[in-house]
């Protein structure tokens, strides 16, 4: 499990003219390359656990949907069996 960092965001002054940026204190970026490359990879890191939670919900929605399935194969036997037997009292 990672380390969480607070982050703040520090917008740009008149004697540093840069875009505003999202970097914990002590990692300020020397430079727009710097920035970019920090900004791509926070993005990337982002966007790979967005897929395994994607993955989880849909493997959980499978086991969820493949429970149902049964569930209603065995209420229709029941409904059948049901019938069959009212059918042979009559």
């Amino acid at each position: 499990m990672h380390d969480k960092e607070v982050w703040t965001f520090s917008t740009s002054d008149a004697h540093n003219p840069s875009p505003p940026t999202l970097f914990p204190p002590s990692r300020v970026p020397s430079s727009p390359v710097d920035f970019h490359a920090k900004a791509f990879a926070c993005i990337n890191h982002s966007l790979a656990n967005l897929h395994l939670q994607q993955q989880r919900h849909q493997n959980e929605f499978e086991q969820f949907r493949d429970t149902q399935l049964l569930h209603q194969q065995c209420v229709e036997q029941l409904l059948q069996d049901t019938m069959a037997l009212l059918r042979s009292h009559h």
